[in-house]
């Protein structure tokens, strides 16, 4: 579950996790083996009828799932830049920088 909280202004903010971040970028990496899945089932399947539209039912779903997922990767990446912006712009990281990235990195 994300975490939230409401900043100086009002407005409701995402809480950047780095590892929840990382693993939702791991997510979209399987889209490679869900179309090797679909690519096997048509190479393998026995020919039956209608085999092309439960072909194309599959690939629909991975279309919709993946869509969501990269949805959802954008937004967490939104909220980084957003709440650390500064700092990943910043052209040479003060031992203060890194700290305060380190520190929010971990609450």
């Amino acid at each position: 579950m994300t975490k939230a909280y409401i900043d100086k202004n009002g407005e409701v903010r995402m809480v950047f996790d780095r590892f929840n971040f990382e693993q939702q970028i791991m997510e979209c990496w399987n889209v490679t083996t869900d179309i090797k899945t679909v690519t096997e089932y048509l190479m393998d399947a026995p020919l039956e009828d209608h085999r092309e539209d439960k072909i194309a039912n599959m690939l629909i779903g991975i279309q919709a799932l993946y869509e969501a997922k990269f949805d959802k990767l954008f937004r967490q990446f939104e909220v980084l830049i957003r709440e650390h912006g500064k700092t990943l712009d910043a052209p040479k990281w003060t031992d203060e920088q890194l700290d305060r990235v380190a520190k929010d990195l971990q609450d």
